[in-house]
């Protein structure tokens, strides 16, 4: 059975269906004139939702889903690659082992959220990432500008090439971090100010 996700403006008002994974097909996108529709592969886009393992989203066909609230879902090794999330609420959703790379998270409430494992190449200026985990997350590259990362737990975590300036990691768990031209919450390198002051 199929399902459709209907989004007006940041709103989603209706939920979604189809393509299988398995056949590599990722989310359609069909426009209309005051809407946006999405085709989603089984995957009911709300608060809770349940979709784990699904192919949403690549280079191909990214997917908008700026605004959309889906605070507490289930989106273990989902495939969001290239995705528009700004602003979107993934509050206490678990993206473990999640793929992120070249997804945009502007703005995004993550507060909470399990990123464990989960590859984070991805603009994360400005989210919100308080209590967050991010055990072995896969952050080389990543843009965490301005980003909140009050008491979330970086163990393990790749920070290579990420640029931190202005973040907050107050709090914050960093053990084993991999640090490697990354730009520094005051903006130094952490080549030349060690692991940016960070043990």
């Amino acid at each position: 059975m199929k399902y459709r996700v209907l989004l007006v403006g940041l709103v989603a008002l209706a939920t979604v269906g189809c393509a299988s994974a398995a056949e590599g097909t990722s989310a359609t996108q069909l426009a209309t004139t005051s809407s946006t529709i999405y085709d989603i592969s089984s995957c009911v886009i709300k608060p809770f939702a349940e979709c784990p393992n699904k192919f949403l989203s690549n280079d191909v066909q990214p997917i908008d889903l700026s605004g959309v609230d889906l605070h507490g879902a289930n989106l273990v090794e989902t495939t969001l690659e290239h995705a528009n999330l700004d602003g979107s609420n993934l509050s206490g959703a678990n993206l473990d082992y999640a793929s992120l790379s070249f997804a945009s998270l502007r703005g995004a409430d993550l507060r909470y959220a399990s990123l464990g494992e989960s590859n984070l190449y991805a603009d994360l200026t400005g989210a919100n990432l308080t209590g967050a985990n991010l055990v072995g997350a896969r952050a080389s590259g990543a843009n965490l500008t301005n980003a909140n990362l009050t008491g979330a737990n970086l163990t393990n975590a790749r920070l290579d090439l990420a640029n931190l300036k202005g973040a907050n990691l107050k709090g914050a768990i960093i053990d084993n971090v991999i640090w490697d031209h990354t730009t520094c919450p005051d903006g130094s390198n952490s080549d030349a100010n060690f692991h940016c002051g960070y043990p």
